[in-house]
């Protein structure tokens, strides 16, 4: 469970996702705590600066496996 101080890194301003900050996570602290780290991408709370198309954008680094796509078996028919 989140306490209210990992709530509160949450709901502070993000950056804008830029070249100068690809790479980095959101909320900033978890770049710097390995812990902090673990505990946001276990909740699904955790983002990171990519490239996109028409420049940067902020992305989950976990995905829900409720959110994957159906498997599919490796049989045509």
């Amino acid at each position: 469970m989140l306490s209210a101080a990992l709530l509160v890194l949450m709901v502070a301003d993000k950056p804008l996702c830029t070249k100068k900050i690809q790479g980095q996570m959101w909320p900033a602290a978890a770049n710097e705590d390995k812990r902090l780290f673990l505990t946001l991408a276990r909740a699904g709370a955790l983002e990171i600066c990519v490239p996109s198309t028409w420049g940067y954008k902020w992305e989950h680094l976990t995905v829900n496996i409720r959110e994957a796509p159906p498997k599919t078996s490796g049989h045509q028919e």
